[in-house]
């Protein structure tokens, strides 16, 4: 067990626990979160998608304070929601509208990015292990709130620290 395993554990649980919550793209549709590992893809000529709403899955750090301790790794989850507050996506979304001109003033971005993570934390709160115990998920649980304004584009991030067995010595031949 190791941080890229406990990595890919994170993304499959993540893409599996938002596989029925829909946000809207730029392209105007709704799809749910996808995770990615460490970073977003390259965008090249052929790709014409925009990668909203996402995870981002970044192995922080670790540490092992001796051979014999617990391996510790800090997975740290960057969200990105599009918002452009339209009364299309208050439609399609279900919610009530009450703005008028078409425009959404309640701020909708924020508090998606304030429910993703509280889900999260619930989630690994509720159930802290994976991959059958290989990894466990016994905090401290961080998050943060973008500080500036990026409409239609919302960001948050939160901080997660997983225990999983330290590599060990090799045994000699004759133990």
């Amino acid at each position: 067990m190791n941080a890229r395993e406990l990595q890919q554990a994170v993304i499959d649980d993540l893409n599996d626990l938002f596989s029925k919550n829909y946000f809207k793209t730029p392209n105007r549709e709704m799809k749910p979160l996808k995770a990615y590992r460490q970073q977003l893809p390259q965008f090249d000529a052929q790709h014409t998608d925009d990668f909203f709403p996402y995870i981002i899955v970044r192995i922080d750090k670790g540490s092992t304070e001796t051979p014999t301790s617990p391996h510790k790794v800090d997975i740290l989850l960057v969200i990105g929601i599009y918002d452009d507050a339209t009364e299309e996506y208050i439609q399609m979304s279900g919610k009530e509208f009450e703005d008028k001109d078409g425009w959404d003033s309640r701020n909708l971005g924020t508090i998606a990015v304030m429910e993703i993570m509280e889900k999260i934390q619930s989630h690994y709160e509720q159930e802290p292990s994976l991959e059958n115990g290989k990894f466990y998920f016994d905090g401290p649980f961080h998050w943060a709130m973008q500080d500036e304004d990026s409409f239609p584009y919302y960001f948050g991030a939160c901080e997660l620290s997983f225990t999983l067995s330290a590599p060990r010595k090799k045994m000699s031949q004759y133990v």
